[in-house]
């Protein structure tokens, strides 16, 4: 609570449709989580290979998110999923 950022970009380890974002230790998420709770935008940057692959502990649901930078190969089924929950899909 001692610090703000405009933006908060964090990485992932995993993602799934139920857990959301992911990390595979309890203490990764548990940070990155603080984090993006004092950002007034959060983006993700992952590579589409970690969706359908959620780590060990839950970092942010979908709705946490505004934005996700990814490559041009991740699913329809997930980017739908993503924009449902309102996160802008960026592929670069």
């Amino acid at each position: 609570d001692q610090f703000h950022v405009s933006k908060a970009f964090i990485g992932i380890d995993g993602a799934s449709t139920k857990q959301g974002f992911t990390a595979h230790f309890v203490e990764s998420a548990d940070l990155v989580r603080k984090m993006a709770e004092q950002a007034d935008q959060v983006v993700v940057l992952s590579d589409s290979g970690k969706f359908g692959k959620p780590g060990f502990a839950r970092i942010l649901p979908f709705d946490g998110v505004d934005a996700l930078v990814t490559d041009n190969e991740l699913t329809a089924e997930f980017e739908t999923e993503l924009t449902t929950a309102g996160v802008r899909v960026v592929e670069a």
